[in-house]
């Protein structure tokens, strides 16, 4: 619900993982991709993330889910959001981190996204792979084409895309 995201991200401006979650809206990237995410792999001059590595309870995989690396586009908020990191990093390694730069639990990425929607307020909570599937909705509300979108989500077929490229009903009225 769009409604819930933005009152979400209106109210955690001030988490340390609100970056984490702008991203994850405005990429569509796994939570395990996002949390494997170093630095090397934001090219700035070409405004892509390279998205070859996730990271899961036993650790970093230098491997996708379906097996193959890919680059995303960012936008002007991705791209603003991760500068603004860059500049405030103490490490070359991950890109996001805790405030004390310890390495996120990426099992309990969940755990702080659920505790930030009640902290602030949210009737209806949602979960982090809400945001891939937004980000899904949004690209094709937006006039993308499904080819384009299963490449973004690197997805191995294009079933599992249609999947998560459902439209609003107010966008089809």
């Amino acid at each position: 619900n769009a409604i819930e995201t933005n009152k979400f991200l209106r109210f955690t401006r001030d988490d340390e993982l609100y970056p984490l979650y702008v991203i994850a809206l405005n990429t569509g990237c796994r939570r395990g991709e996002l949390a494997a995410l170093k630095w090397h792999q934001i090219l700035f001059d070409g405004n892509l993330l390279e998205i070859s590595a996730t990271r899961d309870r036993f650790g970093r995989k230098e491997t996708t889910k379906n097996g193959k690396n890919r680059f995303i586009g960012m936008n002007s908020i991705v791209s603003m959001t991760l500068l603004n990191l860059f500049k405030k990093r103490t490490s070359d390694d991950y890109v996001f981190v805790h405030a004390d730069d310890s390495t996120l639990r990426v099992n309990h990425l969940y755990r702080y996204f659920k505790k930030a929607q009640i902290d602030t307020g949210l009737e209806n909570i949602i979960t982090f792979h809400n945001l891939r599937d937004t980000y899904a909705s949004h690209y094709m509300m937006n006039g993308g084409n499904i080819y384009e979108l299963q490449k973004i989500l690197g997805h191995s077929s294009i079933s599992m895309t249609q999947i998560y490229a459902h439209l609003s009903p107010k966008h089809l009225l």
